[in-house]
Parts: structure tokens; sequence; C-alpha cells
């Protein structure tokens, strides 16, 4: 007898429902696996959403899950060039309570004081992520410790945000994603995109 294993991933996206817990925060806003429609904007609170991402693979290397925005969001899209903004039409990359957060530098962000968009990370099942929510160190008081997508407008490289070293089943990770502008944003519908990309390791 013989027989062949194929070597195999899957990936997907599932939306969250408002109201529901993830990243110790409520959810705002219900998404779905292609948009996380924020609506309207407060300029003094948090608005909250979250995505679940899911891996499976039998590649006994394991996988990793990327992450890169196209660029800082934008009023209907248009460029916002270059990382540390001040564009009023650009909803900027947030820095978080210090002014130190980065896409590779994590730091908590529970101020509304301090003004973005950014996102933070809670392991579902089996998923190893480079940070969570709740992590604390001298950088975050495990309230919510978030970083800034890595923005490929202004040439940063992709970032891992769900990993393992091994074979894996249905392992999940929750995306929490957390906007809220400056009083300086001109009025505007203000979009990006955000690709995730998921690779195994045969």
């Amino acid at each position: 007898m013989t027989a062949t294993v194929d070597p195999t991933i899957s990936f997907s996206i599932t939306g969250v429902a408002a109201a529901q817990t993830r990243c110790g925060v409520t959810t705002d806003v219900t998404t779905t696996a292609l948009a996380v429609p924020f609506g309207v904007l407060d300029l003094a609170s948090f608005v909250d959403a979250a995505q679940t991402l899911t891996v499976s693979t039998n590649a006994i290397g394991g996988y990793a899950v990327t992450a890169r925005e196209n660029d800082q969001l934008g009023v209907d899209g248009d460029v916002c060039t270059g990382d540390d903004i001040l564009d009023i039409e650009c909803i900027r990359d947030s820095r978080g309570n210090a002014g130190t957060m980065s896409h590779t530098t994590h730091f908590e962000w529970n101020t509304t004081a301090a003004k973005g968009f950014g996102y933070s990370l809670q392991v579902g099942t089996g998923a190893t992520t480079p940070f969570q929510y709740n992590t604390s160190n001298t950088d975050c008081t495990g309230t919510f410790c978030a970083r800034q997508f890595a923005d490929a407008e202004g040439s940063q490289s992709p970032v891992n945000v769900m990993t393992h070293t091994t074979v894996a089943d249905a392992h999940t990770a929750h995306v929490c994603y957390r906007i809220i502008p400056a009083v300086t944003n001109a009025a505007g519908n203000y979009q990006n995109s955000i690709t995730y990309t998921a690779t195994a390791t045969f």
C-alpha cells in the first residue's frame, strides 16, 4: 500500500460582531472578513473592532502570518506620504501613550489623548503572537498594549502577527483594531487596506 499527503495550508479571516469582548475591550462595530466599518468617529472616544484569523497546515516547519497596511488612513484613500505625518487629511498611525509606539515596538495605548490608528492581538487557540493586549513590561501596563501596522507607503516590511513552529489544526488569533481621530483631522471619509499573508514552511 502507498499513500501521499499533499502539502496544505488554509487561512481565513472572519468578522466579529459588535458587543463582543476581544483584547479586553468591547467591540463597537461589527466586522466582516473583508471590511472593518468604524463608522462615524468620535473625537473623544476610541472605536474598537476585531477580526479573527484562522490557520491550519500540515507543514512540519509551521507557519507565519504577516500583516501590512497599504498606507495610513487618508481621505478617500488618498496617499499619506511619510511615516510621522501631520497631514490634516490623514489619520496617522498612533504613537501610543508615550509617543514611541511603532510597527515593531509595542506600547501601552489607553489614553484618548493619543490619537490615531493601531492594533492589538489576543491568542485564541494554539498560535503564538509577538505581543498581546495584556502584555505587561516596561512599555505596557497590561491594559491595551498595541502597535502600528507596517506601512507599505513608507517602505516598511510586513511583520508577523501570528506564528507556530510545527503543524497546526485551526489555530486562531484575534486582531483588535482601535481608532480615534485628531481634532484637526479634516471632515471626510477615510480609508486604507490591510493585507494578511499566511506562509507555511514544509
